[in-house]
């Protein structure tokens, strides 16, 4: 429970909820091309949220429209993809890792069943490009429940010993 308790994990839930919520909202987008294209600039918008040392949200945000070719973020300065709702609550930690998940699923999901006809070497790049950022998401899940499990385990040890 540990785990759960830390402003980190708060922080990480809120970021995930954020970008789950965004990517939901862009899976009705057919075109498989804008689909990357538009996943592509969510994932820049995403990195900028999260990893800038102050957390200052852009003023505004704007809702581009399926399949409009709208200026990235680095562009205008503006989101056109995040999403970030402010709720009159806390998201749970492992529920929405969970509905994060659910919603990878469906986006890797458009890639395997929807890419016919335009699955050159450049949707390839892009493919790759986004997941790699994916799996900056889930590695960093994999670490904190290594750590998890190794403090459970030596406590676990230690009980062990002193009986």
């Amino acid at each position: 429970a540990l785990l759960y308790d830390t402003k980190a994990a708060h922080k990480r839930t809120w970021q995930w909820f954020y970008l789950g919520l965004s990517i939901g909202g862009l899976l009705p987008v057919a075109d498989p091309v804008q689909f990357l294209r538009s996943l592509s600039d969510l994932m820049l918008e995403y990195e900028n949220e999260t990893e800038s040392k102050q957390h200052i949200k852009p003023l505004f945000q704007a809702r581009p429209k399926q399949g409009a070719d709208r200026p990235s973020f680095m562009e205008t300065g503006v989101y056109a993809y995040l999403e970030t709702p402010e709720l009159p609550f806390e998201p749970d930690y492992c529920h929405t890792f969970q509905a994060l998940c659910d919603v990878l699923i469906s986006m890797y999901g458009k890639f395997v069943n929807n890419t016919e006809g335009v699955c050159t070497q450049a949707f390839l790049d892009g493919v790759i490009k986004v997941d790699a950022r994916i799996k900056k998401i889930i590695i960093l899940v994999q670490k904190d429940l290594d750590s998890l499990a190794k403090s459970e385990i030596k406590a676990e040890m230690a009980s062990l010993l002193l009986q």
